[in-house]
């Protein structure tokens, strides 16, 4: 017989002799027992002879020493080893077959063994015989190792394998939430066909694995946002929506409360309840459910701005009032004020196109700018409402446009004066002034304080008479006074500590300019005792005021965070008042992705189904803070896959990318 052809017993399951059992060969034999060390390569002579299915007469017993062919990346190669050199210099050269246990020779290429190889696939052998050889030299393997005391090498091993499974657990978990899926899908057989295609070796997952670890998860994500929010000023947007679906199985109301907070002159926000309800709910029931949420964080008051709610909405307007009388600011969403005099226009019902065109697209524009997610929007409204008013005005004048448009301009006119926000000729209140339904005629006067930080805004034109100028920058000083009150070592360790390093900064970045406001900095310090909060803020407000303002498309968050240590105390206020939302949209943005939710195989609204959509929505918003938090609330890592990362870093992750390709 050709020896490249040559056929083998094979490697005996067991050290100390006895049967032996073939890797997919036909040919069998049985021998003397023997003894033999696993470094050495030889065997007794069998002392019998057994037929061999081939025709040919049975081979001498004998063990071979292999190794695995280390560096070779050939696909062909998984199904074979190589002779060691050293105990079996007449194999040099030649590869072994696990399968079938033919040898071929390698050293001219490697056709012959692919060849092989692909006859094996053909038969569908590869798969399930290289398993059970790699098993059986593993067992054997093993029992060496553990002779030698090496036993944490396969407790190593398990648990690599404990790892996988965890991984491909949590991965599978983090799929169902980002993807909107149902619960269930993992028990679908596609599923499981697919993932046992790909390792049959991974974990069979059920849906209440996935519902318990998604509760587990919420109840974690909980105390993450409760943990990112200690110490932290944050401002509140609330809302209620209704679906308008003629199905009544899916005749749903959601509700949700949302925090923004600012940090390192960023915009963040965390989602603090999502609820889900029949849509006959009471008013009470729902009212009374927010005030339990929010107070369930027992979150300090003292570092809640505002809370800004729409002007219609019973439930939600209670919990404003709630907050309100424990002393947090109460703001109505002003987009929804434009709005409801833009409806005056299509209840009209004349010469449409030319009323959307003057009168109404400048209203959208400034909704469109009231919502923005990531932008400052509060210290926008007082030049919304300013250019709103401005414009209807303008449209009632102009002897360009028909009759009709301009009398429609006029009831909106009307309706935005007497109803919503006064004719402009007094816009500072000391206290917000209230109309019908207890609805604010008035801009709350944190609005306008808000303008007046907002470098963009600092000159409070044309949307605030000069007369009310002073009255508003008092209402500034005061807040600052009231923050630096508070907080006197935070404020002298930034005033002292900080300036000069600060100064050290800007006129290395521009000399001339500058060092001109380093001087000034330090002069202004050098005037008045850092130990009276109330000169510190006058120093403060007095350079600020000096300053030109920046850009309309600049950022306000980082002016103030490169500014931080030059203005301590305006900063913190700043951060404070940017942080409020003008508008209740942060809120409404999660309907839309609650219906991707609740789609067509869960349009039964039973208490399984609110529960997974509420967990949902607070997992798939509040992930990223999960992220950042779980091991220091927990006290261990938790392997979490990217679909928990914060939006802000992949689009971060994406920019940079394409710099790199360009």
């Amino acid at each position: 017989m050709d020896p490249s052809t040559e056929q083998h017993n094979s490697i005996p399951t067991s050290s100390s002799g006895g049967g032996s059992s073939a890797f997919g060969s036909a040919a069998s034999a049985s021998a003397a027992s023997t003894s033999a060390s696993v470094t050495t390569a030889n065997t007794a002579n069998a002392n019998s002879a057994a037929s061999a299915s081939v025709g040919t007469a049975a081979l001498p017993h004998r063990q071979w020493k292999l190794v695995s062919p280390v560096g070779k990346k050939a696909q062909c190669w998984e199904i074979y080893q190589l002779y060691c050199s050293q105990t079996h210099p007449e194999k040099n050269g030649k590869a072994r077959c696990e399968i079938c246990g033919k040898d071929y020779s390698y050293l001219k290429g490697t056709g012959g063994l692919s060849n092989h190889y692909d006859n094996h696939i053909k038969k569908g052998e590869t798969s399930k015989e290289v398993a059970e050889a790699h098993h059986h030299a593993n067992n054997k393997k093993r029992k060496f190792i553990d002779r030698l005391g090496g036993g944490a090498f396969f407790k190593k091993k398990e648990e690599d394998i404990a790892t996988t499974n965890e991984e491909f657990f949590h991965s599978t978990v983090a799929w169902v939430v980002d993807e909107n899926l149902p619960f269930h899908v993992v028990e679908k057989k596609a599923f499981r066909r697919m993932i046992e295609t790909a390792n049959s070796n991974l974990p069979v997952f059920s849906k209440k694995n996935i519902r318990d670890e998604v509760e587990r998860l919420v109840g974690v994500c909980h105390d993450a946002v409760k943990h990112e929010l200690k110490g932290k000023f944050f401002s509140l947007t609330t809302d209620h929506w209704t679906t308008t679906s003629n199905n009544a199985s899916c005749n749903e109301a959601y509700s949700c409360l949302t925090a923004h907070y600012i940090e390192d002159g960023v915009m963040k926000h965390a989602v603090l309840t999502f609820e889900v309800f029949k849509a006959s709910a009471t008013r009470e029931r729902l009212g009374k459910d927010f005030c339990n949420k929010f107070d369930e964080y027992g979150f300090d008051l003292n570092y809640v701005v505002a809370v800004t709610t729409d002007a219609v909405t019973g439930n939600v307007n209670d919990f404003g009032r709630y907050l309100n009388d424990k002393g947090v600011i109460h703001l109505y969403c002003v987009d929804q004020n434009l709005q409801l005099t833009v409806n005056l226009a299509f209840e009209q019902k004349t010469t449409l196109d030319l009323v959307e065109k003057t009168i109404l697209e400048p209203l959208a524009l400034a909704q469109r700018s009231l919502e923005a997610e990531k932008n400052v929007t509060v210290s926008l409204i007082p030049y919304a409402l300013w250019k709103t008013r401005s414009t209807l005005h303008k449209s009632v004048n102009d002897a360009n446009l028909s009759g009709s448009a301009r009398c429609l301009a006029k009831v909106l006119l009307r309706d935005f004066v007497e109803r919503r926000y006064g004719d402009g000729m007094q816009v500072f209140y000391p206290d917000v002034v209230t109309g019908t339904d207890n609805r604010y005629i008035s801009l709350h006067p944190i609005v306008l304080a808000a303008t007046a930080v907002d470098p963009r805004f600092k000159r409070l034109r044309p949307f605030v008479p000069a007369a009310e100028d002073q009255a508003v920058w008092d209402y500034v000083k005061e807040l600052m006074i009231t923050w630096a009150t508070g907080n006197m070592d935070k404020t002298a360790h930034a005033t002292t500590d900080d300036a000069a390093d600060d100064c050290a900064d800007d006129v290395e970045a521009d000399f001339f300019g500058d060092f001109l406001m380093a001087n000034a900095y330090q002069h202004d310090h050098g005037d008045h005792n850092i130990d009276d909060p109330e000169a510190m803020c006058e120093a403060e407000l007095v350079r600020y005021k000096r300053l030109h303002p920046i850009g309309w498309k600049e950022d306000p968050l980082q002016y103030w965070y490169h500014h931080r240590k030059e203005y301590p105390i305006l900063y913190a206020v700043a951060s404070q008042l940017l942080s409020i939302q003008a508008t209740r949209a942060p809120s409404e943005r999660l309907w839309s992705v609650a219906a991707k939710i609740l789609n067509k195989e869960r349009d039964r609204l039973h208490s399984e189904v609110v529960g997974n959509l509420a967990n949902l929505m607070f997992l798939k918003e509040n992930g990223h803070l999960l992220k950042e938090h779980y091991a220091t609330l927990r006290g261990k890592e938790i392997i979490l896959p990217n679909v928990y990362t914060d939006p802000r870093e992949i689009e971060e992750a994406l920019a940079a990318l394409e710099l790199d390709e360009d």
